[in-house]
């Protein structure tokens, strides 16, 4: 048995309001707000926020319940982790298996997908799962002195078709066996189980620049 939950906290320092915020003409949060508001979600769906604006988007979605976050869970600091953990004691949840986050930064995320990280918390034995997005970029690093750059896998082929793949955490999900968050107060483990999803579906917003290309990915039918 799992439940849902999408983390909102009302402040954001890169870009002011991210959540609630306007893109291609719809408030960012919705895009998640209407994929988890399908009847073939079965879960519980929380919000668990300290927004005004977020608790009154939320109410329009029947099948989700807005929890408010205490100020200290929600400042720039606070961790995820300490919102999950508030939300499972708020509504008393323990008995729960699984806790999926999902981020309201990532509006392409598909519904087939938070479907696919349901249906992997039924088979695995890990403790927690996440989305990640294949990345075959060429990586360089400051040496010590920071006056030169050092290739990171100095016998990785130039050609970036015959390298060996690494995997991004695209933040989009994150599935947690719920003890495991109690006790660990982590929603990681040192093995992580994962599903790969595409660049596009995995977009984080995080800044400005991320906001003007989801926003003209979303304008061009994306």
């Amino acid at each position: 048995m799992n439940f849902i939950v999408i983390p909102a906290r009302a402040n954001s320092k890169r870009i002011i309001n991210k959540n609630i915020k306007k893109l291609n003409n719809k408030p960012l949060i919705n895009y998640v707000l209407e994929k988890l508001n399908n009847k073939k979600i079965k879960e519980k769906v929380y919000v668990t926020s300290d927004s005004l604006e977020i608790k009154k988007l939320t109410q329009l979605f029947k099948k989700i319940k807005f929890v408010k976050r205490p100020k200290k869970f929600a400042s720039s600091n606070s961790k995820i982790e300490e919102a999950l953990i508030h939300l499972i004691s708020t509504e008393d949840l323990k008995k729960y298996e699984w806790v999926i986050t999902v981020q309201p930064n990532s509006p392409f995320i598909k519904l087939k997908t938070i479907k696919k990280i349901i249906n992997l918390t039924k088979k695995t034995n890990a403790n927690c799962i996440m989305t990640v997005s294949k990345n075959v970029s060429d990586l360089w690093y400051k040496d010590k002195k920071n006056f030169f750059l050092k290739r990171l896998f100095p016998n990785a082929p130039r050609s970036s078709q015959k390298r060996k793949p690494l995997y991004e955490e695209n933040s989009a999900i994150y599935a947690t066996r719920v003890k495991h968050l109690l006790k660990t107060k982590k929603i990681f483990d040192k093995k992580v189980f994962f599903y790969e999803i595409s660049r596009i579906e995995g977009i984080d917003i995080n800044d400005k620049i991320d906001f003007f290309i989801a926003d003209s990915l979303k304008k061009n039918g994306y």
